[in-house]
């Protein structure tokens, strides 16, 4: 009965110390390292920073699911990168970028890049689903956040982005409903202008795990 008690014990609190992983700032690499990568993942996040950042199985509670975000991706480094992943287990993957392109990029070459993306997923036999771009807020922080027509660029590009999933019939996970207002994120979720904070992932995690409900997945 005591062994049992401590068994207990135990496995709440390293529960609770990685449920504070998020808030430590705790790197992937580390946490990875305790929790061990998935053997077969069906949950694929896909993106730049904004998904690199978020602990995505603490956040969906959900041991299937990989991480693949990395700071500083444009799209074209996405659909470059997007081709040496060959994860057959992969049931769906949530493809999130283009604020790293904006303003400078063309927008319909960021789209070329989205569809690029979008063939390999289904190529592989998983569903994509696609993110619209989230409205940043000036601030000296963040370099990005201060550039003229960065809001517009924006707004065509997701206007576009919205054509391109009509065409394709993909879902879209659109956050500026949730954490923007009058197209300026708010300061409550993000650290810099640009990065979110835990409160918005939360958020966008709900929303994640809506599809993932809806897909029985």
């Amino acid at each position: 009965m005591r062994f049992r008690k401590l068994l207990v014990l135990g496995v709440g609190a390293v529960s609770l110390l990685l449920g504070w992983a998020m808030y430590l700032k705790i790197p992937q690499r580390i946490y990875f390292k305790i929790m061990g990568e998935p053997t077969h993942p069906t949950i694929i996040l896909f993106g730049d920073s904004q998904v690199e950042h978020a602990h995505w199985r603490l956040l969906l509670s959900r041991q299937n699911v990989t991480n693949l975000g990395i700071h500083g991706n444009t799209t074209t480094t996405l659909c470059q990168r997007i081709k040496n992943y060959q994860i057959e287990s992969a049931k769906i993957w949530f493809l999130e970028g283009g604020i790293n392109d904006l303003p400078h990029t063309p927008t319909d070459s960021i789209i070329e890049n989205y569809r690029c993306m979008i063939a390999h997923v289904r190529e592989s036999g998983a569903t994509p689903v696609i993110h619209l771009t989230l409205y940043t807020r000036p601030n000296i922080k963040c370099k990005k956040t201060n550039l003229p027509h960065l809001r517009d660029s924006i707004d065509v590009l997701n206007r576009k982005l919205r054509v391109l999933a009509d065409a394709e019939n993909l879902e879209i996970i659109d956050l500026n409903p949730l954490l923007a207002k009058d197209k300026v994120l708010e300061e409550k979720y993000t650290r810099d202008g640009l990065h979110l904070t835990h409160d918005a992932y939360l958020l966008w995690a709900a929303e994640i795990d809506k599809i993932l409900q809806n897909k029985g997945l």
